[in-house]
């Protein structure tokens, strides 16, 4: 009997630590700890995977201060219906802005535009130490796949000294959008 009891409890342990496993990432190496292996610098150039921009980890992504620096993750499917979470961690946005990028495209990969502005950009508020930021979406109609990807912009006249540090990143599928 004692047997079968600790055979229950086993069993109820790996019930409940199965079901607390986080969901799987879309985005590979969100966390940099292969270098820039899944990421493409799109303008600019001097971003790199370093051990002093990790939040998590032995890397995180180290943005240099730059006039235009983008960078992108590889494109992902999604679904239309579906609703996803995007979080990351970032520090050191002190003089020059910084966005989080969203690009869709259908299924021939034409780029879909958004109805706003600011429908798939999220703008960054200024901070020099880690900050965690989530945010929930549903693809637009029509999209097939979604490129992530963050940018940072000088503004005229203005200069930086602090490089800014991106880590963490985990892109899921949360569930059926409402």
């Amino acid at each position: 009997m004692k047997l079968r009891a600790a055979t229950l409890a086993a069993l109820a342990v790996g019930c409940w630590c199965h079901a607390a496993e986080p969901v799987d990432a879309l985005i590979d190496n969100g966390g940099f700890e292969n270098g820039l292996d899944g990421w493409t610098v799109r303008v600019g150039s001097g971003a790199v995977a370093a051990p002093e921009a990790a939040h998590d980890g032995q890397a995180g992504l180290r943005i240099p201060m730059a006039e235009k620096m983008s960078i992108q993750a590889a494109s992902v499917p999604v679904d239309f219906g579906k609703k996803y979470r995007i979080s990351f961690w970032v520090r050191g946005i002190a003089s020059i802005p910084m966005s989080l990028n969203l690009g869709f495209r259908n299924d021939s990969g034409k780029y879909i535009e958004a109805d706003a502005p600011n429908d798939f950009k999220l703008t960054l508020p200024t901070g020099s130490e880690w900050q965690h930021y989530t945010r929930e979406f549903v693809p637009p109609d029509g999209a097939a796949s979604l490129q992530v990807g963050f940018s940072t912009w000088m503004p005229p006249g203005k200069t930086g000294s602090t490089p800014i540090d991106v880590d963490a990143v985990v892109l899921e599928e949360i569930g059926e959008a409402n």
